[in-house]
């Protein structure tokens, strides 16, 4: 009997050690059989073409300047998000292949016909590569496979970050005023001398009031800082607010107008109008010279006045 048991207990020893093996070989042949997604080089690509299952498409294109949409005439792009999304493709790596026949292709929906993200990449006219990216198997993970490749494989991906909308490729700071020195507005105008700023008074007769620093604080930071929302064809009917506004750079004016629903701003040196928060329309477009100037300092001069 404990010849028996032990015999028992040595084969199942041998069982766990030969399974402890298969594991090991398994995870060094995945680990030997890892390849790149990719097989060129990022700084190559100089076109992106993008297409998403919601039948939007953009187009991306590389100048000396950067990334531009060319997909929406070419405005700016957010080039340090587009250089992410090149260096996270080409970090991916292929091992095993989840599927391979045509069934689980269209199950995955990593077809030509069914796709949630398509990507395609040229150098010039060259096509470097063609993908077709589908369902998530968990977290941060989708399948995807090459044009050109029957096999299907789990990436470390999320479609989330390869949108095909071209409005979620723009540069949103496209119409940040850089360094303000003269705001003029509808019925006020300002200027900084570097240190502080000072409201003009409204005729000769006036001496010049003192500003509210915060309200003025909120409208320079605001247009320093704008963020556009979308690129759009123009601005609707009706009521414009107009602020120039002086830059290290130069002169820009900026037109303010609004549906009732939606915000827009256009500015001088771009075609398109462009849609922004509400927030930064009503720090910009709603300021009034009232609402610039110091109340309590004015309430001061007028008592003083009336000594």
């Amino acid at each position: 009997m404990k010849t028996q048991t032990w015999l028992g207990g040595l084969l199942a020893l041998q069982l766990l050690l030969a399974a402890g093996l298969a594991l090991n070989g398994l995870h060094a042949r995945t680990a030997d059989n890892a390849a790149p997604l990719f097989d060129f080089e990022t700084a190559d690509v100089d076109r992106i073409v993008i297409e998403d299952n919601a039948a939007k498409a953009t187009t991306l294109a590389r100048n000396d300047e950067g990334w531009q949409v060319a997909s929406l005439s070419g405005l700016p792009a957010n080039t340090a998000k587009t250089d992410g999304m090149l260096d996270t493709l080409a970090g991916l790596r292929t091992t095993m292949p989840v599927v391979s026949t045509a069934a689980g292709r269209e199950r995955f929906e990593v077809t030509e016909e069914n796709f949630q993200r398509r990507l395609r990449l040229y150098d010039g006219d060259e096509l470097l590569g063609e993908y077709f990216f589908g369902t998530s198997p968990g977290f941060r993970r989708t399948h995807g496979r090459r044009a050109d490749d029957d096999e299907v494989y789990a990436l470390a991906f999320n479609n989330f970050d390869l949108p095909g909308d071209g409005n979620d490729w723009l540069d949103k700071t496209l119409l940040s005023a850089g360094e303000a020195r003269k705001v003029k507005g509808p019925d006020y105008e300002l200027s900084s001398d570097g240190t502080s700023w000072k409201l003009a008074a409204a005729d000769a007769g006036e001496v010049a009031p003192q500003v509210d620093a915060g309200k003025v604080e909120e409208l320079v930071n605001a247009l320093e800082s704008m963020r556009v929302l979308r690129a759009e064809d123009g601005l609707p009917e009706g009521e414009r607010v107009v602020v120039d506004v002086t830059t290290s750079d130069g002169d820009l004016r900026y037109e303010f107008a609004t549906d009732g629903a939606k915000y827009y701003v256009k500015r001088s040196d771009h075609a398109r109008a462009f849609t922004i928060s509400q927030t930064d329309y009503e720090r910009i477009a709603g300021k009034t010279r009232q609402m610039l100037i110091n109340s309590a300092a004015a309430e001061d001069v007028g008592d003083d006045a009336a000594a």
